[in-house]
C-alpha cells in the first residue's frame, strides 16, 4: 500500500556504506549481504538523517546495476573505513511512502514511476522523466521495521526534458 506521490525537493547528500555492482539476477543475493554488512557496523554510520537506512540505486549501465546500501548523511560526511561513498547534488524527486511488506515496494516504485510518465508538460513541452537514481528509505536492521509499522520512503529523481 502507499500514499500520494508527489514531487518534493531534497537537499545534497552523500549515501554512505557497501556499493554493489551486478547483474539483476545478482541482486537477489548481493543486495542481502550488503545489507548484513551494514547493520553489523551501524553504529559506525554517525550522522545519518534517517532513522531508517536506505537502498540507493544508481540505475543501471551495460547490463550492471550499481545499488549503495547504507545510510543518507550529511553532503562532505566521510566515509568510514572500507565504506563507499556516493554524492548526490540537491534535486527533484518523485516520492510516496509506501506502508507495509517489503515485497510490495517494487509494485509502489512502479506506481511512482507510471505517476511521473503520466505528468502534463511543462515549459515549452518539456516533460519531467525518472533519471535513473532511486531511494527507498526505511531499512531497518532485524524485525525493527515490522515492529516499527514498516514505513519506507521511495523517491526517484527526476528531471525536465
Amino acid at each position: 500500500m502507499s500514499d500520494g506521490v508527489k514531487f518534493v525537493e531534497l537537499p545534497a547528500v552523500n549515501v554512505v556504506g557497501v556499493r554493489v555492482t551486478a547483474p539483476f539476477a545478482e541482486l537477489f543475493s548481493a543486495v542481502p549481504s550488503a545489507w548484513q554488512q551494514v547493520f553489523a557496523r551501524a553504529a559506525e554510520l554517525e550522522g545519518r538523517l534517517d532513522v531508517g537506512f536506505v537502498d540507493c540505486s544508481l540505475g543501471e549501465v551495460d547490463g550492471l546495476y550499481t545499488e549503495v546500501i547504507g545510510a543518507r548523511v550529511p553532503a562532505g560526511f566521510p566515509a568510514p573505513a572500507g565504506f563507499d561513498s556516493v554524492s548526490l547534488p540537491a534535486a527533484t524527486y518523485a516520492s510516496l511512502s509506501h506502508r507495509g511488506d517489503e515485497s510490495g515496494i517494487a509494485a509502489s516504485f512502479g506506481t511512482l514511476l507510471t505517476w511521473v510518465a503520466e505528468r502534463e508538460p511543462v515549459e515549452g513541452g518539456r516533460r519531467w522523466v525518472h533519471d535513473g537514481v532511486k531511494l527507498d528509505i526505511g531499512y531497518l536492521p532485524g524485525d525493527a521495521a515490522s515492529a516499527a509499522g514498516g514505513g519506507h520512503v521511495l523517491c526517484a529523481r527526476v528531471v525536465l526534458r
